[in-house]
């Protein structure tokens, strides 16, 4: 099984996929990509650097020089130490990222069935992360430095150490560790934080 890719059995019908996104295909869900952003790694670049701004700078500045409007970049795998843990009514998902000024990085879930989810992020090095979770559909928008809109409960700015939860429907979900100044608090370098996800009937 690839260590990015998790099918985690959660009594005798409901299955639920955690995984990391990666630019591969996945054998546990039919075959669809779990690639975020729905493209290759080399499409992921392109629009990872352009956004939807076209490459816009802002002439505002007085002393006559242009500054670029801040853009994000995804990064397809900086998980390390990933430990997954279930039993018959949850299923925890243990690790660690690395995330250059700029760049994000996504969590996917989906679910046959409405859960409980909780999310746990500690900053170990660097600043502050933003913790975003919404559907694809709202994920195509992130991406596209689009102002998306993310469910209740799961949204924090600019934090160090936090948890978030909430019960989440049926369906293809989205959770983002954003180190960049596109939407949130804006990026004071390199971040490395330790993460925790726990799904639970």
């Amino acid at each position: 099984m690839n260590r990015r890719q998790y099918l985690t059995t959660i009594g005798a019908s409901s299955v639920i996929t955690l995984a990391g996104c990666s630019g591969d295909t996945s054998e546990g869900n039919g075959g669809e990509e779990t690639d975020p952003e729905g493209g290759t790694d080399s499409d992921s670049e392109d629009e990872s650097t352009n956004g939807t701004n076209g490459g816009s700078t802002n002439d505002d500045t007085s002393d006559g020089e242009t500054e670029p409007e801040p853009t994000h970049e995804y990064v397809p795998d900086p998980w390390s130490n990933l430990e997954e843990t279930d039993d018959e009514t949850s299923a925890t998902v243990t690790g660690e990222a690395t995330l250059g000024e700029g760049q994000y990085a996504v969590r996917q879930a989906q679910f046959q069935r409405t859960y409980n989810l909780e999310i746990s992020v500690s900053v170990q090095g660097g600043g502050e992360i933003d913790i975003l979770g919404m559907s694809a559909d709202e994920f195509d928008r992130y991406r596209g430095e689009e102002q998306p809109v993310t469910y209740d409960g799961y949204y924090e700015e600019g934090v160090s150490e936090t948890t978030i939860s909430g019960q989440l429907p049926e369906g293809d979900h989205r959770f983002i560790f954003d180190n960049s100044g596109v939407f949130g608090s804006e990026p004071d370098g390199e971040v490395t934080f330790e993460f925790e996800t726990v799904v639970s009937l």
